[in-house]
């Protein structure tokens, strides 16, 4: 999902500029963290599930 900058000033979020290159991410891209062990792992729907949030978050479901 992208935002245009009109949707991004509705919810109050910073504008993009229009110099920056987007960067499309494709599936071939096996992005990966560190445990508190310093041990890779996969960042799929269930690792990401384990993330407590700090702070403030929203969701917005778009139609």
């Amino acid at each position: 999902m992208e935002l245009t900058n009109e949707q991004r000033k509705y919810l109050g979020l910073e504008l993009i500029d229009p110099a920056w290159e987007r960067v499309e991410i494709s599936n071939s891209i096996k992005p990966e963290h560190e445990t508190g062990k310093g041990k890779p792992k996969r960042l799929n729907a269930a690792n990401l599930q384990r993330f407590h949030a700090e702070g403030k978050y929203f969701s917005i479901a778009v139609m």
